[in-house]
């Protein structure tokens, strides 16, 4: 996004009351937000609930909101703390996917099983590569924004990106001698 485009969001969120900007947040941003906590919860529910906690605290926090920074990395941030301390809480770990993709309907095409293949295996990662995968691939965030958003250096994200990149190209290693 560019500088003037920042500036005029900036400038914008000014003058909005924070319902107003919530509620565009909610209109430009939810689906995003629904898909990372997804991604992340393993559970459409559990995913829709944590949507919906971003946006409360979003609104409580919204004086805390610097509008000189991206508004989706400030949400994405936000979502990644309520899922991390979600799982942490409840000890849960993602379903192994396949469970997860219940609510997909059957697939018959390979590029389609391939995608699911994929999403499973992501999935499966720990959760910081899964985190790193999930912001750069899935929301595309830079990774200095990333960085900025786990509060880790640079170096960090770009190592974990490499890493996961090594352990899905493992995992998916029938797909790729097809």
């Amino acid at each position: 996004m560019s500088r003037s485009k920042v500036r005029s969001i900036a400038e914008e969120s000014i003058k909005e009351t924070p319902d107003q900007a919530v509620e565009r947040w909610m209109d430009e941003y939810g689906d995003s937000l629904l898909r990372l906590c997804f991604m992340m919860m393993g559970d459409r529910g559990l995913a829709e609930d944590a949507v919906q906690e971003v946006f409360w605290r979003a609104y409580n926090k919204y004086h805390t909101y610097r509008a000189d920074g991206s508004e989706q990395a400030w949400l994405s941030a936000i979502a990644m703390n309520y899922c991390r301390s979600q799982l942490r809480k409840a000890r849960l770990k993602p379903d192994n996917a396949a469970s997860a993709l219940d609510s997909v309907p059957d697939v018959s095409s390979p590029e389609e099983k391939a995608g699911d293949t994929v999403i499973e295996a992501v999935m499966n990662l720990s959760s910081k590569y899964r985190e790193s995968i999930l912001l750069y691939y899935y929301q595309g965030f830079k990774v200095r924004e990333i960085a900025l958003m786990l509060h880790v250096p640079v170096a960090t994200i770009t190592a974990r990106l490499r890493r996961a990149r090594e352990k899905l190209k493992n995992e998916l290693k029938e797909w790729y001698d097809e």
